[in-house]
């Protein structure tokens, strides 16, 4: 029997649901898949229990509606943590008023808060995000998304769809097999042994994910894991809505090069000074004047195909 369900979920007057949606590339990524037509993000869970198929869209107050499909009945319980899944996916539980009242003292930068700016598309689970960063790192885009189809393809299969496969099931595969099936290369050891920390009980990424301890600190034991390195360290940190860091690829010298250095790549301090006057959204504000251009087109893609 199919279970069905929908939902409203409230959100704060300054989220957008297309600007999170497109805050970085996670909306390429499996086991993501978005529909642009009809602005829809489905999502397979298997989470605590809960497996169903979610699909996320949103109404003329910007509300977002949850619509839940599964094999299995629905309840209150299961419900629950549907939503705190969709939470985390769409960093409502980051408070970005302070962002904004801080943006509209600088004209330039007051486009930030006038496209609601401020929160970034996060998987369900800090898990997820941790093993995408991974396979972000030393690789072009194109392989990347490979590298997670090919990660999704080892999940649980739940209505025709793959999940995001979990720590057990990655640390039951060996590696040398894991490396071949996912063509992760070198980053496929550290996948391997970042499920096998977790499932050991050596590392307790649900505390991590909910830490509101020193900012520091949080950096820092991402930073001790191994396959994560300043950058990928503070993509996580990104992800997780923490912004004081820069997290500086090429990516980011490529662009700012070209905007502020007439084309000359700054150095990391020049990057840092330029910056440093936005404080703890300094890593933030950083990535949306990166990513300023291509984000702003994406908006307006969005909205063109839907009318």
């Amino acid at each position: 029997m199919r279970y069905y369900k929908q939902t409203i979920i409230e959100t704060p007057c300054d989220f957008s649901f297309l600007a999170t949606l497109h805050s970085h590339g996670w909306v390429q990524l499996a086991p993501f898949l978005y529909d642009p037509v009809n602005r829809r993000l489905d999502y397979p869970v298997n989470s605590k229990g809960v497996e169903c198929l979610i699909s996320l869209s949103f109404d003329s107050d910007n509300s977002i509606i949850l619509e839940v499909n599964s094999d299995n009945a629905i309840g209150k319980l299961e419900l629950s943590e549907i939503n705190r899944l969709v939470l985390r996916i769409f960093g409502l539980h980051n408070d970005i008023g302070d962002l904004h009242r801080l943006v509209n003292k600088f004209p330039e930068y007051s486009w930030i808060s006038r496209y609601k700016l401020g929160r970034f598309l996060a998987s369900p689970t800090l898990w997820e995000d941790m093993v995408k960063t991974i396979a972000t790192t030393n690789i072009t885009w194109d392989q990347t998304i490979g590298i997670c189809t090919n990660l999704v393809a080892l999940g649980k299969p739940i209505l025709g769809r793959h999940c995001f496969p979990t720590p057990d099931e990655i640390a039951q595969i060996d590696l040398v097999e894991f490396s071949a099936l996912t063509k992760l290369g070198y980053r496929a050891k550290h996948v391997h042994e970042l499920a096998n920390l977790i499932i050991s009980g050596a590392l307790d990424l649900e505390a991590l994910a909910d830490s509101s301890g020193p900012r520091e600190n949080l950096y820092s034991s991402i930073l001790s894991l191994k396959g994560f390195g300043p950058y990928s360290a503070g993509n996580v940190l990104r992800v997780m809505g923490r912004h004081e860091r820069l997290a500086i690829d090429s990516v980011v010298r490529n662009s700012l090069s070209v905007q502020f250095y007439k084309g000359k790549k700054p150095t990391d301090l020049q990057i840092e000074r330029r910056y440093k006057k936005f404080g703890v959204w300094a890593g933030l504000i950083m990535w949306c004047e990166v990513t300023k251009d291509s984000l702003i087109e994406r908006l307006e893609v969005s909205k063109s195909l839907s009318e």
